[in-house]
């Protein structure tokens, strides 16, 4: 009978040890979720946008070349035969010539754009559908325009903001874009034709009327404007708790939905041991697109997708 007092008694004091366990553990995790921290902001630093004036317009298509370029997304190329096809029948006295570039559309193709500025006098370019082909074509577009030759980039109207934001940060907000249907792949010729014939679903003009009114039209004063536009932001985010600072992450779309490690500015500086490479060193582009990849802000990505030394996960 003592003996099982003794044991109850040893029972209840465990109990009494693993209940102040649990609740001192529960207050330390409250605790640690109610800390505030901060973080490296995922942006990075942006850089300044040096506006670059657009090409001066032509005063006439008439006994002009006019270059129909073909970014290389075979999918697409019906657009642009099509709009090869009206043009040149609508402006018999006009040169029109319907080339392709070489490389993918991911891949600047500058010879064909010094040949365009050598023997042409304006450009048409598309036709972008993509999520990445889209911004190409603005990119390309940008080039030439920079280059002193009017450019009609023509894209569809599935991505309206995307290709002007990649406008506006290659200095050319007032780009003028030229849309088409969305989707224009994996449609009959009939409707791809009808399509081309018909009006740009955002404007409301005739999509061929557009296209020349974009070369023809003389340049405003924002078209033409220089200048820098300063982008400042926050290096550091917070201070605030990891579930509001992964919340502000969710929902500014900078994850891809899935759980994610913070990138302090400890975790990240732990990662950095794991290269050679200085923080702020460019090391990479995106394509035609835009700004340079730098080493922090790699690594920064890299933390939160709990990679290690950087590496992919």
């Amino acid at each position: 009978m003592r003996r099982l007092k003794i044991a109850l008694i040893c029972l209840c004091a465990l109990v009494i040890v693993l209940a102040v366990i649990v609740v001192t553990k529960g207050d330390i995790q409250i605790n640690m979720a109610n800390k505030k921290v901060t973080v490296l902001n995922p942006r990075g630093i942006a850089p300044p946008i040096e506006l670059i004036p657009m090409a001066p317009r032509l005063d006439t298509l008439e006994g002009k070349t006019i270059y129909v370029a073909c970014i290389n997304f075979a999918p697409l190329h019906q657009g642009m035969i099509e709009i090869h096809r009206i043009l040149a029948e609508r402006y018999p006295k006009t040169t029109f010539i319907l080339k392709v570039k070489e490389g993918s559309y991911l891949v600047n193709d500058q010879k064909l754009w010094d040949e365009i500025k050598e023997k042409g006098d304006a450009a048409i370019v598309g036709l972008g559908q993509l999520d990445t082909n889209a911004p190409a074509t603005v990119i390309f577009s940008s080039i030439l325009e920079e280059m002193g030759i009017p450019t009609a980039p023509v894209v569809t109207a599935g991505f309206p903001d995307l290709t002007r934001k990649f406008a506006y940060k290659k200095g050319m907000p007032e780009l003028r874009l030229t849309f088409v249907p969305h989707p224009f792949t994996a449609r009959p010729l009939e409707l791809q034709r009808e399509y081309i014939e018909g009006k740009d679903p955002i404007s409301g003009k005739p999509i061929i009327d557009q296209i020349v009114e974009v070369l023809t039209k003389p340049l405003t004063d924002e078209e033409i404007k220089t200048g820098i536009i300063e982008r400042p932001r926050q290096r550091m985010l917070g201070p605030d708790t990891p579930e509001d600072l992964a919340r502000l992450f969710l929902e500014n779309g900078w994850t891809d939905g899935l759980p994610i490690v913070l990138p302090s500015e400890e975790r990240v500086a732990e990662m950095l041991k794991g290269t050679s490479h200085k923080p702020d060193e460019v090391i990479g582009g995106h394509y035609a697109a835009l700004p340079s990849l730098r080493v922090l802000g790699i690594y920064c990505r890299a933390c939160r997708y709990q990679c290690r030394d950087g590496g992919s996960r």
